[in-house]
């Protein structure tokens, strides 16, 4: 086992040492340990939080673009049915 401290954390993934304090007030963030007065993760615990969290990416942009596709749809009826008024 090997165990890290809230520095490695925040190098690792980009959340602050003040975030991961938070976190861990509410308990919430990655699984750890006290060790004496530290907190400290292990490691192989850590990188199952991240494979945890949920992946960004497709699933926003593709509900904007049928939002938008939507919209320009009815857009466009409205625009047809004012024309052949």
């Amino acid at each position: 086992m090997r165990f890290v401290g809230d520095k490695y954390v925040e190098r690792m993934t980009g959340i602050s040492v003040k975030t991961l304090r938070n976190w861990r007030c509410l308990g919430k963030g990655p699984r750890y340990k006290k060790l004496g007065r530290s907190a400290r993760y292990e490691i192989s615990a850590l990188e199952a939080w991240i494979r945890s969290c949920p992946a960004g990416g497709g699933g926003r942009t593709e509900r904007i673009a049928a939002t938008t596709a939507g919209a320009t749809t009815a857009g466009a009826t409205n625009a047809t049915e004012a024309a052949s008024d």
